[in-house]
């Protein structure tokens, strides 16, 4: 597995982001960022964290799409109630196959990865 680097560089695709200052951040004050944003709008600590290091991982990776970027879309989502922050994935069919998950409107990187 290539080595990722040591930052995380929040960046947009949109047209507005070519005339905006890109930021780097370290990796650790990137993940302080996104995690005391989730938990300052609710998400339980274990749950922040797991969405953090998704948030994190993504810049690294250079999935911005992914990364910080998105988190004010879901902390808005979050604050309209959208967003479930308590939400805990349940099973709803468990074939041979095929597994069925209902995410319950929490987080996307809960959903997946608890």
């Amino acid at each position: 597995m290539k080595d990722m680097p040591e930052t995380a560089a929040p960046e947009s695709e949109t047209a507005e982001s070519e005339t905006a200052e890109a930021h780097i951040l370290p990796v650790g004050a990137a993940y302080a960022l996104a995690f005391e944003a989730l938990q300052a709008n609710g998400v339980p600590a274990r749950f922040a964290a797991l969405a953090a290091n998704v948030v994190v991982e993504a810049d690294k990776r250079g999935l911005p799409q992914f990364g910080l970027a998105r988190l004010p879309a879901d902390i808005d989502r979050l604050r309209s109630g959208a967003i479930d922050p308590e939400a805990r994935p349940h099973l709803v069919r468990d074939g041979r196959a095929l597994v069925l998950f209902d995410a319950r409107n929490g987080l996307g990187p809960v959903a997946a990865m608890e």
